[in-house]
C-alpha cells in the first residue's frame, strides 16, 4: 500500500477521461503542437519590444547595476518595497542580462514546458490519450486570459514560467525515483523551493496542497526517499515564503476599478466552478471512490485550485490572478472520475484532428499579427525617440479592430488610454515628453491656422476641449480626462504643436489588465 501510492502520485490512476485507445497516437500530435506553441512565442520574442513593466523592471536594475552584488540586492529591495515573487526578484536576469534572442529563446521553451507540466500533471490517460491531451492543450490556449499583458516578459515570468516551474517541482518529487544521478536529486532541492516562490497565487496555495494531502495520506510522505521529503519541505517552505514581503499586504484592496467577484468568478475562475460542481456529484454519486480521490494528489489541485480563487478575489482582479486557479482546476477535473461517454475511435480521430487545426492556425495568426503590432511599436519608439515635441505622426493597428480569432493575445503600440505603457515610454525612452501619435492624415495640416473640431479617422482634434469632460483613473499617480460623444467614449489628451495648443480625443478601449 505504501509503495503503491508513491508510485501512483501523480500518475493519474485515480482519474477518468476518455477510454485509452492507440496510446501512440499522443506522443507525436501533443509533442508537435506543444512545439509549435513555443516556437510561436520564440518568434514572436523577436517581435516584442521592452515596454510597461519590462521596461520598469531593466532601467531600475540598470540604475542599480553597480557592483557585483547587485542581484541579490535588488532582490532584497524588490522584497522589501513590492512583493516575494522569484519571478519579479530573478526577472532582471532575462531582462537585462540576455540578449534578446536568448531572452525569446527561453521564453518560448518554458511556454512548451508549461503545456507539457499541465497535460503530465493531469494524470496517466491525459497523457496515454491523443484526444484528451489535445483537448487539454485547446483549453489552455482558447480559453485562458492570455491577453494582451502577455506579451510583457515579466507578465510570462509571473504566470507561464510560475507554473511550469511549480509543476515540474511537483512531477520531480513525486517521480525523483526515476533520476538516477543523485547530484541532480540534491539540486533538485533548492529548484523546489524557487519553484514554490515564483508567486504567491501559485505556490502557496500548491503547498497547502501538498501539506493537506500528507496529513490525508501520510503513508505518502513516509514512504517517500529522503531528498523527495526534503525536495516536499523545500516547496512547502517556497510557498510560504511568497507572504512574507510587507509590500504585499498594501496592496489588498487597492485597486480602483475592482471586477465585481461575479464577474470574476465566472471569466476567470469558470474551472473552479465545474470542479466545484464535479466533486460534488463525484462524492454524492460514487462514495465508494471518494476516499481515494481525497487520499490522491487530486486533493493537492483541488485545494490550491480553491485557495488560488482566493488570492484572485482579494487582488480585485481576474485575468491574471485567476490564471492559477484556472490551471489547478483544469488539472483537478480530469483527475475526477466523473465518467464520461465513451468516443469512438473515428470520433476520437476526427476531433484531435479538428483541434490540432484549429490551434496552428490561430497560433499561426496570432504569430503573423504580433510580428505586424510589434513592428509598429518599435517604429513607434524609434520615432518617439527622435522626436523633439513627443510628436508622432503614424497609423497603426487598434486592437478593438483586430481579428477576432487571435483573441487579444498580441500587443503593439499602447493605446491613448494605456496610461501606464504611456508613462513608461515617456519615462525611459523620450526624457519624459509625453508621447502624441496623430494620424498620418493629419501630417499635412496647417496647424497655424487649425480651428474648431476635425475627424481624423475615428480621432478628433479640436483646439478647445469638448462637452462632457470627466476623469477617470485606473492607478492613482494616473488620472485621464474623458468625454462621451455620440455614446462612445473618448480619451482627453493636450498636445502643442508650432505653439499652438490642441486636444486630441481617442476611443477609449477598455482593455482588461493593459492599463
Amino acid at each position: 500500500m505504501e509503495r503503491s501510492l508513491i508510485n501512483q502520485s501523480l500518475s493519474g490512476t485515480t482519474a477518468t477521461t476518455i477510454p485509452l485507445k492507440h496510446r501512440y497516437v499522443i506522443m507525436p500530435v501533443a509533442a508537435i503542437l506543444i512545439i509549435l506553441i513555443g516556437t510561436a512565442y520564440i518568434v514572436m520574442g523577436f517581435h516584442t519590444p521592452l515596454i510597461g513593466d519590462d521596461l520598469g523592471f531593466r532601467h531600475t536594475f540598470a540604475e542599480q547595476n553597480d557592483c557585483l552584488y547587485a542581484l541579490p540586492r535588488s532582490m532584497y529591495r524588490h522584497w522589501i518595497w513590492n512583493n516575494a515573487r522569484m519571478a519579479d526578484m530573478l526577472n532582471p536576469i532575462g531582462l537585462y542580462y540576455m540578449p534578446v534572442w536568448l531572452r525569446a529563446t527561453t521564453n518560448g521553451l518554458m511556454t512548451s514546458l508549461m503545456f507539457l507540466t499541465v497535460i503530465l500533471s493531469c494524470g496517466r490517460k491525459a497523457k496515454e490519450n491523443a484526444l484528451a491531451a489535445v483537448t487539454i492543450i485547446s483549453l489552455i490556449a482558447f480559453t485562458f486570459r492570455w491577453d494582451a499583458l502577455w506579451m510583457e516578459y515579466c507578465t510570462s515570468y509571473n504566470y507561464v514560467w510560475s507554473t511550469a516551474f511549480a509543476l515540474s517541482a511537483l512531477l520531480i518529487i513525486f517521480n525523483s525515483s526515476r533520476i538516477r544521478i543523485p547530484v541532480l536529486k540534491w539540486a533538485a532541492i533548492p529548484f523546489c523551493f524557487v519553484a514554490a516562490a515564483m508567486h504567491e497565487a501559485c505556490g502557496f496555495p500548491l503547498a497547502v496542497g501538498m501539506t493537506l494531502y500528507f496529513i490525508v495520506s501520510r503513508k505518502a510522505f513516509t514512504g517517500m526517499t529522503l531528498s523527495s521529503r526534503l525536495m516536499s519541505i523545500a516547496f512547502i517552505s517556497g510557498g510560504i515564503f511568497t507572504l512574507t514581503s510587507p509590500a504585499s499586504y498594501s496592496r489588498i484592496g487597492f485597486m480602483l476599478q475592482p471586477e465585481h467577484p461575479v464577474e470574476m468568478l465566472l471569466l476567470s475562475a469558470g474551472y473552479v466552478l465545474i470542479l466545484l460542481a464535479a466533486t460534488v456529484v463525484t462524492f454524492a454519486g460514487r462514495r465508494q471512490q471518494t476516499p481515494a480521490l481525497v487520499r490522491s494528489p487530486w486533493l493537492i489541485f483541488a485545494t490550491a485550485a480553491i485557495l488560488s480563487t482566493c488570492f484572485m478575489l482579494l487582488s480585485q482582479y481576474g485575468g491574471r490572478t485567476g490564471w492559477f486557479a484556472q490551471t489547478f482546476a483544469l488539472i483537478a477535473l480530469f483527475r475526477t472520475p466523473v465518467t464520461l461517454l465513451s468516443v469512438p475511435k473515428k470520433a476520437q480521430t476526427a476531433a484531435t484532428a479538428v483541434l490540432s487545426i484549429l490551434i496552428v492556425a490561430h497560433y499561426s495568426a496570432v504569430v503573423c499579427f504580433q510580428i505586424k503590432t510589434g513592428n509598429e511599436s518599435a517604429k513607434a519608439i524609434g520615432i518617439y525617440r527622435n522626436s523633439p515635441d513627443g510628436i508622432i505622426f503614424m497609423d497603426y493597428a487598434d486592437e478593438p479592430q483586430l481579428p477576432w480569432y487571435i483573441l487579444r493575445k498580441t500587443h503593439g503600440v499602447p493605446d491613448e488610454d494605456d496610461t501606464y505603457y504611456r508613462y513608461r515610454m515617456a519615462k525611459h525612452y523620450g526624457n519624459g515628453k509625453e508621447p502624441v501619435i496623430l494620424p498620418e492624415s493629419a501630417h499635412g495640416t496647417d496647424w497655424h491656422s487649425f480651428a474648431g473640431t476635425r475627424c481624423f479617422g475615428n480621432r478628433i482634434i479640436s483646439d478647445a476641449p469638448l462637452p462632457g469632460r470627466y476623469t477617470d483613473r485606473i492607478f492613482e499617480m494616473f488620472p485621464r480626462t474623458m468625454i462621451r460623444r455620440n455614446g462612445i467614449e473618448y480619451i482627453e489628451q493636450q498636445f502643442v504643436i508650432h505653439d499652438k495648443k490642441l486636444f486630441l480625443y481617442s476611443p477609449v478601449d477598455r482593455d482588461r489588465g493593459e492599463k
